[in-house]
């Protein structure tokens, strides 16, 4: 009974980021209108919180592994409580940008913490079956974020999107302490602060070249340079954050290929729906939210499958084809959006919804179950970094072909993504099912 609430938890932990992403966007020109902002200050209530969320992710990860993943996971659930409340009550929108660094430091702490959690509390078959119900939450937050945003914001202004946390936040920390036990990477010697500001720093440059197209060759350079300096340091450290053994092994790299074709395949899509529903078919936001469920309902719906099916049939298997039915879900809304018809889109959009719902757990515990347990903080943070990383990169380079050939291309080139991925997958991944490392090194609990 003890298990379940701690997943339910950490799995409503991560699903807090997803559904504050999701409602905020929504709310964004309600925002603009009611502070009077400009289209940069609008830009920047996104793009601060993305800045801070995706540079901490790793080294937070890491740092919970160090202090204590209970104690990191409170931490950030209470930093982005008051961050929320600052956010509702800003005057201005200099302060609610203000308020969104505050809120992105705190999330960053979160889906590592927890993904940490759910490793070091599941194992084997026990494990598999726990990331299909994180699947099936994360996948729920994603059918549940318009629809809550749209309506918030239309019965309750943009305000209440922010507010709308804090009893949620509240309720999660009396979960948190009641119920979660604290746990840690009992080696751990000396926490890396070389590798962390390094590593910081590099995805700083690189998210803000991402979101931020101007300057973007000094930020690439920039991001460029920390990069080897963070490998230098690594190289050098008796206990490094990131394990650069780990980019030698087939089953790693597998489990990050799997990660990237899902983030820019099938999750980045989420952010190209709308713009071809509400400009292309002439759809309102709501309209447009509600027709975005032949998506977004497999991810709630296939984790669970996903998870029987890995523990039957193994972890290659689930991954490759769930990215070859996602390449053929794409390559049919290439062809249908052309024809401006929603019944066809729809059945396209459910058909890549399947694939995109195998991956949706799965992905993040392949990942996690090829770094040992008492890392589960750092390879949450890795997780959650690369799927982050590569949404903001296909957001970029798919969001190119969106300005000039329109969304039949978007579609065509996702497909493409995900069907290499696909061959990356199965070449790489071992036949059998990755077995989770926790027994490589026991875990210290407080």
């Amino acid at each position: 009974m003890r298990s379940k609430v701690i997943l339910v938890t950490m799995a409503t932990v991560t699903a807090l980021v997803t559904l504050d992403a999701t409602i905020v966007a929504v709310a964004l020109p309600s925002i603009a209108r009611g502070l009077n902002a400009s289209f940069a200050d609008v830009e920047w209530v996104i793009g601060s919180y993305v800045l801070c969320f995706a540079s901490l992710l790793t080294p937070f990860g890491a740092l919970g592994d160090h202090r204590g993943r209970k104690g990191a996971v409170l931490a950030g659930v209470s930093i982005f409580a008051v961050a929320s409340l600052l956010c509702g009550v800003a005057p201005t929108a200099s302060i609610l940008i203000a308020a969104r660094v505050l809120q992105g430091i705190g999330a960053a702490f979160l889906p590592p913490a927890a993904l940490g959690i759910i490793g070091h509390t599941f194992h084997g078959d026990d494990r598999t079956r726990a990331f299909g119900v994180w699947g099936s939450v994360i996948g729920l937050a994603v059918v549940a974020g318009p629809v809550i945003g749209g309506i918030v914001t239309t019965l309750m202004g943009w305000r209440w999107t922010f507010l709308i946390n804090l009893p949620l936040c509240v309720a999660l920390c009396v979960a948190i302490v009641r119920w979660v036990p604290d746990s840690r990477n009992p080696h751990a010697r000396r926490y890396d602060v070389g590798g962390s500001v390094t590593f910081c720093a590099a995805l700083f440059f690189l998210t803000w070249a991402l979101i931020d197209p101007h300057d973007i060759a000094a930020r690439i350079a920039g991001s460029l340079i920390m990069l080897i300096a963070f490998v230098a340091i690594e190289r050098r450290q008796r206990d490094p954050m990131l394990d650069l053994g780990l980019f030698q092994r087939s089953d790693f790299l597998g489990a990050v290929a799997a990660m990237i074709g899902y983030s820019a395949s099938a999750q980045v899509l989420v952010y190209f729906f709308p713009l071809y529903l509400q400009n292309g078919i002439g759809y309102s936001a709501l309209a447009s939210g509600v027709a975005m469920l032949p998506y977004a309902v497999p991810l709630f719906l296939m984790p669970r499958l996903a998870a029987r099916l890995a523990i039957a049939r193994g972890t290659r298997v689930v991954l490759a084809w769930g990215l070859a039915i996602v390449a053929a879900g794409d390559l049919l809304m290439a062809l249908a959006a052309r024809t401006l018809h929603y019944p066809l889109f729809a059945g396209a959009m459910f058909v890549a919804g399947i694939g995109a719902g195998l991956l949706n757990g799965e992905t993040a515990q392949t990942l996690q179950a090829t770094i040992p347990t008492a890392q589960g903080g750092m390879a949450g943070g890795l997780s959650a970094t690369v799927r982050f990383a590569s949404i903001l990169l296909a957001v970029a380079v798919l969001g190119v072909f969106y300005s000039h050939r329109g969304i039949p291309w978007v579609m065509a080139t996702a497909a493409v993504v995900a069907a290499v991925s696909a061959t990356f997958v199965w070449r790489l991944l071992p036949a059998r099912q990755i077995s989770d490392r926790a027994g490589l090194e026991p875990l210290a609990v407080d």
